[in-house]
């Protein structure tokens, strides 16, 4: 009896690896899927930066307008959705060593408040590879403050 000869090719394409086994006319196939990466807790930085496919090391939310997203072609615009909220320390509700960033979902210029997407704001939503996403409205007006800036490429 003639032994049949087998050949194992495996084939890597994003998520998974196929294995095809050839013996003959005989082919196998097994498909692996990597394990997901998990979801971690983030700081409202790593989720932006995330989002955006930004750079590290990104220091502290209320540095991003000096310097950080300048470099990564950000311009500052008005209140858009979907650009990037830069809080600066004295903002009400903004972390008042670090400030807070995030990502601008709703703007009614009525009233001047805002409601942001992003993480380490008290949510539990999993988004960006971040455990901890939420949408939160803030009280105080934009209207007429300087401690409060929007930016986009």
């Amino acid at each position: 009896m003639k032994q049949l000869q087998r050949k194992i090719v495996p084939l890597v394409m994003g998520a998974s690896t196929t294995i095809l086994t050839i013996a003959g006319t005989y082919v196998s196939v097994l498909t692996l899927q990597k394990p997901a990466q998990a979801a971690s807790r983030c700081e409202c930085v790593q989720y932006v930066r995330n989002r955006f496919g930004l750079p590290s090391p990104s220091g502290n939310a209320n540095q991003w307008n000096d310097g950080y997203l300048q470099r990564n072609r950000f311009r500052q615009v008005g209140p858009t959705r979907g650009s990037i909220v830069v809080f600066e320390k004295t903002f009400p509700g903004a972390d008042s060593r670090n400030g807070h960033v995030a990502v601008l979902e709703d703007f009614d210029p009525k009233t001047g408040k805002i409601t942001v997407r992003g993480a380490n704001q008290g949510g539990n939503s999993i988004e960006n590879n971040c455990s901890n996403v939420n949408s939160i409205r803030f009280g105080t007006s934009i209207n007429g403050r300087s401690d409060v800036s929007f930016w986009q490429r």
